[in-house]
């Protein structure tokens, strides 16, 4: 399964984050591209910027397996209900198109994914638009 995998950080060390998020999908994934990491304003006005990159990812398991993975490795950065509730997000990872469906659709038009996809594109294994 080849996916398109959204990542974000508002907190903390937000580089590392997003570092051990891409180190633990490329010890998940057969192959894995990504993008270059770059800031995208909050979609709520007065909060902290986050920090964004995307991922292409080959999988060879279900997809209902790498969401559970995802959400193991946002707990493992700290993404709790207490940092939810404070609006904090160390880590966050979503997946957004699986094989050529667009599972997210909002996210999929939104900058702080469009940026980082618009990057991997070109690559040979991408087959949406």
């Amino acid at each position: 399964m080849i996916c398109y995998i959204g990542l974000g950080s508002n907190d903390g060390d937000r580089e590392l984050h997003l570092h051990n998020g891409l180190n633990n999908l490329a010890e998940i994934c057969d192959n894995i591209y990504f993008s270059t990491h770059y800031e995208s304003p909050a979609l709520n006005p007065g909060k902290v910027y986050y920090l964004n990159s995307v991922a292409l990812i080959e999988f060879s398991g279900t997809l209902d397996a790498l969401n559970i993975l995802l959400k193991k490795f946002e707990i493992q950065e700290g993404r709790t209900p207490e940092a939810r509730a404070e609006g904090r997000v160390p880590l966050d990872m979503d997946v957004v198109i699986a094989d050529g469906k667009i599972l997210r659709p909002k996210d999929y038009n939104c900058y702080f994914f469009r940026r980082g996809y618009e990057e991997l594109r070109p690559h040979p294994s991408n087959n949406q638009d």
